[in-house]
């Protein structure tokens, strides 16, 4: 790791606003197409981590 820890900061930054707007938009999505609340939830989550994940990865 050559960045400074600035850089990594902002990165942990973005990567968490990531996760929050993404899971917010697919949970809201997944309520309107009238599926249960732990449907939207799970949903929700496998989809935002995994763009998290594919964000650090092109980070890296």
């Amino acid at each position: 790791m050559d960045q400074p820890l600035f850089l990594l900061a902002l990165q942990f930054i973005a990567f968490v606003l990531i996760i929050c707007i993404v899971y917010g938009i697919l949970y809201n999505t997944v309520l309107n197409l009238n599926m249960p609340k732990w449907t939207a939830h799970m949903v929700a989550t496998v989809f935002s981590l995994g763009i998290a994940y594919q964000a650090f990865i092109n980070f890296i």
